[in-house]
């Protein structure tokens, strides 16, 4: 059961011929659809919480139209870098309740 989702995930992830890669949280949510038919639900939950959505590196687009890149990722917060707009090169924390959200990923 686990072998099987972590196979699926690894097949979105990764770029093929004839389509691109998922982003970790688009391959998430399409394990979540097909569980239970196809997937152990209890296993995609945990690879759900063992997943990092925004890898450190990652470039994002926020709700504020500006471009940040993951500098940090942890349990609790994500936190990033602006790399546009006036807070070009501060630091921010992401926590869950932050009126500052993550988009788009763009790489």
């Amino acid at each position: 059961r686990i072998v099987g989702v972590a196979d699926s995930y690894e097949t979105m992830t990764t770029g093929r011929i004839y389509r691109k890669a998922l982003w970790s949280h688009e391959a998430i949510r399409q394990l979540k659809a097909e569980a239970p038919e196809k997937y152990d639900p209890e296993v995609v939950a945990a690879m759900e919480t063992s997943i990092a959505y925004y890898p450190v590196g990652s470039v994002v687009v926020l709700n504020t139209h500006e471009e940040a890149v993951v500098v940090d990722v942890n349990a609790k917060k994500i936190t990033i870098q602006f790399s546009s707009g006036p807070r070009i090169n501060a630091l921010m924390d992401l926590a869950p309740d932050s009126p500052v959200k993550i988009e788009e990923r763009l790489s």
